[in-house]
């Protein structure tokens, strides 16, 4: 789905019936388990993602990050000021905010 497991465990809270429509006409292919992270680089670019499972979720998608980050890599949260269309929870208030500071 391009996104992290946090942010697509949001957007389904936030609109249950489009991601059950999703998930639906994907023939239940797409899979939103938690403890996902994307993986960019230092440009902002989509590498791949780690996955990591056996705690909370929150948990999960910590130890992801701190393999990331020990790797010198990125996650979307970092990425967020580069060129790329990086989309988070609060990506949308800090571009808004960028865009009234000028």
């Amino acid at each position: 789905m391009g996104r992290s497991s946090s942010l697509v465990r949001y957007r389904t809270e936030q609109r249950p019936m489009f991601m059950d429509y999703l998930f639906k006409a994907s023939d239940n292919k797409i899979f939103a388990e938690d403890g996902r992270v994307l993986v960019r680089n230092s440009e902002g670019a989509l590498l791949g993602a780690i996955g990591v499972t056996g705690e909370r979720p929150e948990r999960d998608e910590e130890l992801a990050v701190i393999a990331i980050h020990k790797a010198d890599y990125l996650t979307d949260e970092d990425a967020v000021a580069t060129e790329h269309n990086i989309r988070t929870k609060t990506s949308k208030n800090r571009v808004l905010k960028k865009k009234l500071e000028k």
